[in-house]
């Protein structure tokens, strides 16, 4: 959705009435194409997520399993690149203004294009682990050389976490517990 890991569940209902009408087929100008795309954006990604993050109990569920990921990659980093501008910098330099500024910057841009919308949500969400795993470590400042993530693109390796990162989230957004257990399970397992 767009939202930073500390938000409040105001901010987070005010952004859902907002993509609620940016994606609203009749409320836009859209293609057939386009149509069809911000249908599913909403039904698929935005209103599931909302669902989990409403509810006290999905919520706080949603956000163990996303610290237990940030401790397991803390204390076994998989050897991958980081692929965001921002999640990169916000490694190096982690405060709190960095962070928001890149949500927001990140967010903003989100649902302009129905074609970069994924996009976006990739590197929100790589964004937003890189803020926990910086929360787990005291949020201490660190050389770019000293990423935890750090091998190169085109490692086959790096695809196949990142590629299971994506499975275990949208699990997550579907509230599929199991399924997510089982893909974060087999990364871990694959990172030794």
């Amino acid at each position: 959705m767009g939202l930073a890991i500390n938000t409040d569940v105001t901010q987070m209902r005010k952004k859902f009435l907002k993509l609620a009408k940016i994606l609203h087929p009749d409320v836009a100008n859209y293609s057939d194409v386009e149509k069809e795309l911000a249908t599913n954006y909403f039904a698929k990604m935005v209103s599931p997520a909302y669902q989990v993050l409403n509810s006290d109990r999905d919520r706080a569920e949603y956000f163990l399993t996303l610290r237990t990921l940030a401790q397991g990659f803390k204390q076994k980093p998989p050897q991958v690149e980081l692929q965001s501008a921002a999640a990169r910098q916000f490694l190096q330099y982690p405060n709190e203004g960095n962070y928001m500024k890149a949500i927001n910057e990140i967010a903003g841009l989100q649902y302009r294009n129905l074609d970069k919308v994924l996009d976006y949500t990739a590197e929100l969400s790589e964004l937003n682990l890189v803020y926990l795993m910086t929360q787990e470590m005291g949020g201490q400042p660190r050389n770019a050389g000293e990423s935890d993530f750090h091998r190169e693109a085109q490692d086959p390796n790096a695809l196949k976490v990142q590629s299971g990162l994506q499975m275990a989230e949208m699990y997550i957004g579907k509230k599929q517990w199991t399924e997510a257990m089982r893909e974060l399970k087999v990364l871990e397992k694959n990172s030794c």
